[in-house]
């Protein structure tokens, strides 16, 4: 576990922990680079050579499957991944293009997703804590369902569950942390918001969450996490001795 060195900030009471989704409860690289290849072609009519130029567009390269952070595939919603395609398709655009995407991304989401390392002994070790789990992320709610509906357990853990279209608005919007604690009857300050984005750790602070955790592993390197959040980690299940840290 890291920090990124702040200091003169006390480790409030932890008693909430919203997770984000993509690269910290799932495998970023193996659920969504052959998702995000396939809207790529699915807009590009099959041209591969145009398929490349809208991977690079909305933010993955076609050939070492990189994603950049903060891109529209690694943060954004199926609107911005269509906003990023329409800006080179201009005219060409498909017709009802990101309504497409979102349904790729639910379909191939519940075909593709993986797991994390540690997230089951993660999610067992905070519930026996007594710590209420949320989860916040730029898909759609359908999305969410599909990738990680098929994994025993994970869903159940959660008391709170938003997409980008569940009426909080999406991310770095503050809006789906707040629900969070109003829905789990806590105050923002005892939430810890749990992230591999910058968009993450941009909702926890302007909602006020009371802790603002980077991992690290998904689509942003640790030091560009560092200047956003309070601690940065390099595994999912370090989150359990970092929230018991400030309960003591």
């Amino acid at each position: 576990m890291t920090s990124n060195g702040k200091a003169g900030r006390p480790q409030p009471r932890i008693r909430g922990v919203l997770f984000d989704k993509d690269g910290t409860l799932l495998d970023y690289g193996r659920t969504w680079t052959p998702i995000n290849r396939e809207v790529a072609f699915m807009a590009a009519r099959g041209d591969e050579a145009l398929a490349h130029r809208l991977m690079v567009r909305a933010g993955q390269c076609p050939l070492t499957h990189t994603v950049d952070a903060g891109s529209p595939f690694a943060a954004g919603t199926h609107h911005d991944v269509a906003a990023a395609f329409e800006e080179l398709l201009g005219a060409a655009t498909p017709g009802g293009l990101a309504d497409t995407i979102a349904q790729i991304f639910e379909t191939a989401g519940a075909q593709h997703s993986a797991l994390a390392d540690g997230v089951y002994e993660t999610l067992a070790a905070l519930s026996a804590a007594g710590v209420t789990m949320g989860i916040a992320s730029n898909d759609t709610r359908a999305g969410i369902d599909a990738s990680l509906g098929r994994h025993a357990g994970v869903m159940d853990a959660m008391v709170f569950v938003a997409g980008c279209d569940s009426g909080h608005g999406a991310k770095p919007g503050p809006g789906m942390a707040l629900a969070f604690a109003a829905a789990v009857g806590l105050p923002i300050g005892e939430i810890a918001v749990v992230g591999d984005a910058v968009h993450d750790l941009e909702m926890a602070r302007r909602a006020g969450a009371g802790l603002r955790i980077g991992i690290e592993g998904g689509t942003t390197p640790r030091d560009v996490l560092a200047a956003e959040a309070d601690l940065v980690l390099a595994r999912l299940i370090e989150l359990v001795d970092a929230i018991k840290s400030g309960s003591e």
